[in-house]
């Protein structure tokens, strides 16, 4: 008898009901959640098995197409779930600090152009060295996908006392400006997201109802758009133990708005389907929108490979590259080694690739576009 209770309560505890499939064919997702504390042995919660199989199963069968994660506390336990999930390609930020951000993609739909710390010289605002994690994904599959700039946040927390509370709220205002200036001047009229946990309200925040520290993004509707606030104007949460509190958002820009589905940031309340969800497995949602790329003024790599035309390939001193009418913002050659060598060009005219700039060898030629990146392959024999 009690043998038979045993397995009836371990029945209970794990199979409470599947995690929906949320993402759809027709449409690109991009997610956020913080998985409190994954893999930290001391702190979150207590069964670690018990945690790494719930987020697993959940980011398995939700089907998601890009994922930013927050709180991931244990490279070792990350590379495992990495290894459970070969579908997706995956950055794990490389601060010090303990708790991580890291962005996943699928495979099958997007591939990884660069990735990495941003934002160094404002370490101290971004919960002194918790630095955004900004990955570049094209892809060849969707239409009209163009470059996408995924920026992964965990901005600093309310926690301590008064005085730490106010400081943190302060931190976050500035980090939000140092985010935004850099937007505004490295990212304008590209395709940016930015995910994660922001640690606070866009109505008022969440210290003493201030004005949220995020107002210069609401500020400038013209190029900013969070596809959370309405979620979080509704009184909406995204946390398991706090009501109203909505701190979990999505900021994506003019760009990328005209390929959100209007109104459809979700929160994912895995509590209908995890038993003990806020003890067992993370005390946030995850929030997730819908994209659709059928449509729109961006384009794939496929088309702009078309407007490339790089002569004579393979070559003996140097090629030729001609860009039509697409706009250069850098080129450079990356050798088989990593180096990477600026190639000089004036917009408009062909550029000269020669082995005297890189020497000889095999290389991608990384060229930079207003309308995405494109690599293509040059051998100077």
């Amino acid at each position: 008898m009690r043998k038979m209770w045993l397995i009836l309560t371990v029945a209970v505890q794990t199979a409470m009901g599947q995690v929906p499939k949320v993402g759809l064919d027709a449409k690109t997702e991009l997610a956020c959640w913080n998985i409190e504390w994954f893999g930290d042995t001391q702190f979150g919660p207590t069964d670690e098995t018990l945690q790494y199989n719930n987020v697993k199963n959940a980011i398995q069968s939700a089907d998601l197409d890009i994922l930013a994660l927050e709180e991931v506390s244990n490279t070792t336990t990350f590379a495992s779930l990495m290894a459970d999930l070969p579908q997706y390609g995956y950055a794990l930020a490389s601060y010090s600090q303990t708790q991580k951000t890291a962005l996943l993609w699928k495979k099958s739909l997007f591939r990884r152009y660069q990735s990495g710390l941003i934002l160094n010289a404002y370490s101290s605002v971004f919960a002194n060295g918790r630095l955004p994690l900004e990955v570049t994904l094209v892809s060849d599959s969707l239409n009209h996908f163009d470059t996408l700039y995924c920026i992964v946040l965990h901005m600093k927390a309310n926690t301590g006392t008064n005085s730490e509370k106010l400081q943190a709220y302060y931190d976050r205002r500035d980090a939000g400006t140092a985010l935004k200036n850099y937007l505004d001047q490295t990212r304008a009229g590209q395709k940016v997201a930015v995910m994660g946990d922001w640690n606070d309200r866009l109505t008022t925040s969440i210290w003493k109802d201030s004005i949220s520290p995020y107002k210069n993004f609401l500020n400038d509707p013209t190029h900013y758009f969070f596809t959370t606030l309405q979620r979080n104007q509704n009184g909406e949460t995204t946390l398991t133990t706090f009501t109203n509190s909505f701190i979990d958002h999505i900021l994506i820009s003019d760009r990328l708005k005209q390929h959100y589905q209007a109104g459809s940031a979700t929160v994912f309340r895995l509590d209908n389907y995890i038993t003990s969800y806020g003890t067992t497995t993370t005390d946030h949602f995850p929030v997730y929108t819908y994209f659709y790329f059928g449509t729109g003024t961006g384009m794939n790599e496929k088309d702009l490979s078309a407007q490339v035309k790089i002569y004579p390939n393979p070559s003996s001193s140097s090629c030729i590259v001609e860009t039509g009418n697409l706009v250069v913002k850098s080129m450079k050659a990356v050798s088989m080694l990593g180096e990477q060598i600026p190639i000089p060009f004036v917009c408009g005219l062909p550029i000269e690739v020669s082995k005297q700039q890189t020497g000889a060898g095999v290389f991608q030629l990384v060229i930079e576009t207003e309308k995405g990146v494109l690599v293509k392959k040059v051998v100077l024999e």
